[in-house]
């Protein structure tokens, strides 16, 4: 898998980098990253590629020093399913 940071997305390619399997949108509040957004294409869903997408961000917000804000719904769900990130979790 191919990981591509754009601005406020990061997009996850399959390992050739030619087909789009999802992606995470977000916003940045001074040093909060919020959580718009998790995207996964239909061929991809239930195969654990939120996942992977939301521990992508949560590697760049603790690189970068940030928080995080979860707003879309499987973002919410995942944090509340891993309190081991309270640390770095903003309400």
């Amino acid at each position: 898998m191919e990981f591509k940071q754009e601005i406020n997305k990061f997009v996850l390619y399959n390992d050739d980098g030619k087909q789009q399997i999802g992606y995470i949108t977000f916003k940045l509040d001074k040093s909060t990253l919020i959580i718009l957004h998790t995207v996964v294409s239909p061929l991809f869903q239930g195969q654990g590629m939120a996942k992977i997408l939301i521990e992508k961000v949560i590697n760049y917000a603790k690189e970068q020093k940030f928080m995080i804000k979860p707003i879309c719904s499987y973002s919410v769900s995942y944090f509340e399913k891993h309190p081991e990130y309270l640390d770095i979790i903003v309400k």
